[in-house]
């Protein structure tokens, strides 16, 4: 199964128990928010979302960095093309409908 590089952003920080738990990712902390990057295939990504909703995180955005074919606009820090997605963007999207649409298998329109 192919891999992805992944953003996953949480509301807060992560507890000691929550940087454990997320080690394979890189964790990038700001005070009101904290970004785990990582290379996932999907099962790697749903594991990665149960954990964080097991810990009891807030999942703010989920990004997926695309590959170089896409049609996204190349992020300034990395050079990387993104799809970003925001749960407070989808309204009333449920994490598996968002789990979906990072992964390019629905559009923004199915998941509203």
């Amino acid at each position: 199964m192919r891999t992805h590089c992944y953003r996953i952003t949480v509301s807060g920080s992560l507890s000691d128990v929550g940087r454990e738990a997320l080690g394979e990712f890189r964790i990038e902390a700001n005070g009101t928010r904290t970004a785990l990057v990582g290379d996932l295939d999907q099962a790697a990504l749903y594991g990665a979302l149960n954990r964080i909703l097991t810990l009891g995180y807030e999942l703010f955005e989920l990004t997926r960095i695309a590959d170089g074919n896409s049609s996204s606009p190349p992020d300034a820090t990395s050079g990387c093309r993104r799809r970003a997605i925001r749960q407070g963007d989808l309204g009333s999207a449920t994490w598996r409908q968002l789990l979906h649409l990072a992964l390019g298998e629905v559009e923004p329109d199915a998941v509203v």
